[in-house]
């Protein structure tokens, strides 16, 4: 699990993942517009990715298990 380093009530991250998207293309392939943004994945975001907390901008760290929540921030 990751957490925020900086607050743990911070709940959320920005990580990748890979997507397929349809694509409006001209004759070359070149793209002209998304015309779905999603209609399948191919990998879910991954825990050795990087993951930025979506509130304060940390890069979040793994959570030790079995600690309680909170404690181990300091």
């Amino acid at each position: 699990m990751k957490v925020c380093p900086k607050n743990p009530d911070h709940k959320f991250f920005t990580t990748s993942a890979v997507i397929c998207q349809d694509w409006l293309v001209d004759g070359e392939g070149n793209f002209i517009e998304v015309r779905e943004e999603c209609t399948d994945i191919f990998a879910r975001p991954q825990i050795e990715n990087i993951w930025e907390c979506d509130e304060c901008g940390a890069d979040a760290v793994d959570k030790p298990s079995g600690e309680p929540p909170h404690d181990w921030l300091g």
